[in-house]
């Protein structure tokens, strides 16, 4: 078969139809779209055939045809029927642009520009007896994803200090007290074990939310900044191995659109990569945007538009093999 899927193409048809005026309805995107993508096949079956690649041609059926696609219906049908497909929501990569889930084959990694800042998350409960102005120095990856965080994580290697700086006090990890914040003589109030940060919690400094303080067992490429950072498992697939750990719920606000939601409260209706400098700029008014810190960094990409992927919860659907024994009879069944 000619394996012609291309959510692309759909998006430009939906485009069109909208582009003319009208609404745009299903039948005619299909309609639109088998014809772009059976021209491209034309053109590539075109140019094999110059290259001298000898193929049954004629024969050649492509996926687009009804009846191709009335056998993967009555498949899917068939493996709904007996249990084996279950729907789920599950983080993946989405391309806003073609309006799709992006498997990991689909993403080309280009570098970008991350909206990273060092942001202050004030105590709310713990570690009294350093005094009432107390906060943790968090290091944010993407601002825009900043409504979202569930927990500010400690990796399970670090440890700590609480310094004295204009006035207030900060907790951060003490091997990069002096360089984030840029002073020799940064006096040093105590030092302090992880274990005892695991029972603060700390004020959102966006939305009126207390997140806790977690152990975090960090399995990708090391963190910059303070040792302590926000956990966002709805948006950064780093950070998914919080919500494994601890069974937290993932909140998302990014829409199909790739717009904030309303759970992003006073930021909704923004683009997710135009909320940043909105963001950063309430923070700075506040008082906890403490020092904005843009990293470059391999950004997953959509490689049919190029356009940047987000990390977000999308509805799928899910093949467990496991189920009434189905991979272990189809081990057996090869080896009969």
């Amino acid at each position: 078969s000619w394996n012609l899927f291309d959510p692309c193409a759909e998006t430009v048809s939906a485009q069109e139809t909208r582009e003319k005026g009208s609404a745009a309805d299903a039948v005619d995107v299909r309609r639109r779209s088998k014809a772009q993508v059976a021209e491209r096949m034309q053109t590539e079956k075109e140019l094999l055939q110059r290259l001298g690649i000898f193929a049954d041609w004629r024969g050649i059926r492509p996926t687009l045809e009804a009846r191709y696609e009335a056998r993967l219906l009555d498949g899917f049908g068939a493996l709904m029927e007996q249990g084996f497909l279950t729907k789920d929501s599950k983080p993946s990569y989405w391309c806003v642009e073609c309006q799709t889930i992006l498997t990991t084959d689909e993403l080309v990694h280009r570098p970008r520009k991350s909206a990273a800042a060092y942001v202050r998350f004030p105590v709310r409960a713990g570690l009294e007896r350093l005094g009432v102005n107390v906060s943790l120095m968090v290091w944010v990856v993407e601002l825009w994803a900043l409504p979202a965080g569930i927990a500010v994580a400690l990796p399970k290697d670090g440890s700590y200090v609480a310094v004295e700086y204009e006035g207030d006090i900060l907790i951060i990890e003490e091997e990069t007290a002096q360089s984030v914040l840029e002073s020799a003589d940064l006096p040093i109030i105590e030092r302090l074990d992880a274990s005892e940060l695991l029972e603060c919690t700390c004020s959102h400094p966006l939305v009126d939310v207390e997140l806790p303080v977690v152990h975090c067992q960090m399995n990708g490429a090391p963190r910059r900044g303070t040792g302590l950072f926000l956990a966002v498992p709805g948006h950064n697939q780093d950070d998914y191995v919080v919500r494994l750990e601890h069974n937290y719920r993932i909140v998302s606000i990014i829409d199909d659109d790739g717009r904030l939601t309303e759970d992003a409260e006073a930021y909704c209706g923004l683009g997710v990569f135009d909320a940043s400098q909105h963001i950063a700029l309430h923070l700075d008014n506040l008082g906890y945007l403490m020092l904005a810190d843009p990293v470059e960094l391999p950004y997953p990409h959509c490689w049919t538009c190029e356009s940047p992927a987000v990390f977000r919860p999308a509805d799928q659907w899910m093949f467990d093999p496991a189920k009434k024994r189905l991979a272990a009879r189809a081990a057996q069944a090869l080896q009969g």
